[in-house]
């Protein structure tokens, strides 16, 4: 995992909904055209091998990148090194880097938390149903979207055991906005 420590001038800025965007075209700069288009499962839907979360707060800008290719960070993190990190028009102070090696074993469990969406479409009006993650039905269309990733990135199937579960949910809600899309 890549981790990138970057420091602006001022404090707050109201880019926070641009900066994914912004990163995401920082990146794909960098890598193959491949990356781009992403990984096709035989039902056709496309995947990427790479994932980043950023956090903003007052001057500090952190951003956390993994890819399934170790190679795309070390690519990544030299880019920065050398060229800097360019986001748009974005000042940047200073920026620090750091990789970490993350290994999990076949056999072990993992626990992963965030916002996760599920949907399904009404048969009547077309509409999209956003699901609780407490139902079976979330945990299948979750688990089915882990196993086509599985299969589209490695090009076999998986041969293991798959189980997927909630282990917690908010008793309150945060508020989620969805868009057309």
């Amino acid at each position: 995992m890549l981790e990138i420590n970057a420091r602006l001038p001022v404090k707050n800025l109201p880019i926070r909904r641009v900066l994914p965007k912004l990163f995401q075209s920082y990146v794909y700069k960098q890598l193959p055209e491949k990356e781009h288009r992403g990984y096709q499962h035989p039902s056709g839907k496309p995947f990427k091998s790479m994932n980043f979360m950023i956090a903003y707060r007052d001057y500090d800008l952190v951003i956390k990148y993994v890819a399934l290719n170790k190679e795309h960070e070390k690519r990544i993190a030299q880019a920065v090194l050398l060229d800097g990190l360019k986001l748009g028009e974005i000042h940047i102070a200073g920026t620090e880097l750091s990789l970490r090696n993350r290994h999990t074993k076949v056999s072990e469990k993992i626990s992963a938390k965030g916002y996760v969406a599920a949907a399904i479409k009404d048969g009547k009006s077309n509409k999209k149903i956003y699901l609780e993650p407490r139902t079976h039905k979330f945990q299948e269309i979750i688990r089915n979207h882990t196993l086509q990733k599985y299969e589209a990135l490695f090009g076999k199937s998986y041969t293991g055991v798959l189980e997927i579960k909630l282990l917690h949910q908010a008793k309150r809600a945060r508020r989620f906005f969805y868009n057309k899309g």
